[in-house]
């Protein structure tokens, strides 16, 4: 996903079978959709923080995690596990969120999360296996697959921002379905992953407040 040469197989593919996709490539330019390879508890934690929140929520309270945890810009297992409850739920976090982040960094530091194993499975093999995770769904899930593993073909049918980008990219009257976007994007497939990239820079244009945070 961060190869300079898949994202341009990526948007031709796009353009060639999706109009809407050639209009947003020539408006937004090149894809910069920049996964984060080598992060994936950081990934995870941010998704995780940032579930049901505004991107400018979301931001505040990462900041007081990191600030927190002694880190710069990354969350890393080890100084969330030595963190108090108390500090955790200070900066902002529900109390049901910060066992979530407790179990991650917990599950992470005993193996039973192993970032190698994930990036052996398949997208259908991986999401699985995350969703067992307590505080892990589907979206946080596919969030991960895109942006910490670079999965190339990820759709988040459930997430705000792509909903509203696609009916507004496609002048539908409402926000569609889960069956509708599949529907919509069957012919974007493998590169479903630099579409939504696309669909976020539609809605985002139409909101800017609103802003994918991971």
């Amino acid at each position: 996903m961060n190869n300079p040469a898949a994202i341009t197989r990526a948007e031709r593919h796009l353009a060639s079978v999706e109009p809407v996709m050639s209009t947003a490539i020539r408006r937004f330019g090149p894809c910069s959709l920049t996964p984060w390879r080598n992060q994936p508890f950081n990934v995870l934690a941010r998704s995780i923080i940032s579930q049901q929140l505004s991107g400018k929520a979301a931001q505040t309270i990462t900041g007081r995690v990191l600030k927190l945890t002694g880190a710069r810009s990354l969350l890393k297992a080890e100084n969330v596990l030595a963190s108090a409850p108390d500090a955790l739920r200070a900066c902002g976090l529900s109390g049901a969120k910060t066992r979530y982040l407790l179990g991650l960094a917990a599950a992470c530091q005993s193996g039973e999360l192993d970032f190698a194993r994930l990036r052996r499975l398949d997208d259908d093999e991986a999401l699985a296996d995350l969703v067992r995770l307590p505080g892990v769904g589907v979206w946080t899930a596919q969030m991960f697959l895109m942006f910490a593993l670079a999965r190339p073909d990820i759709l988040a049918t459930g997430d705000v921002g792509l909903q509203r980008g696609m009916q507004l990219a496609f002048g539908l009257a409402s926000r569609p379905d889960p069956e509708r976007m599949t529907a919509i994007s069957a012919n974007w497939q493998p590169w479903r992953s630099v579409a939504s990239w696309y669909l976020w820079q539609i809605s985002d244009e139409d909101n800017p407040g609103r802003k994918v945070t991971v």
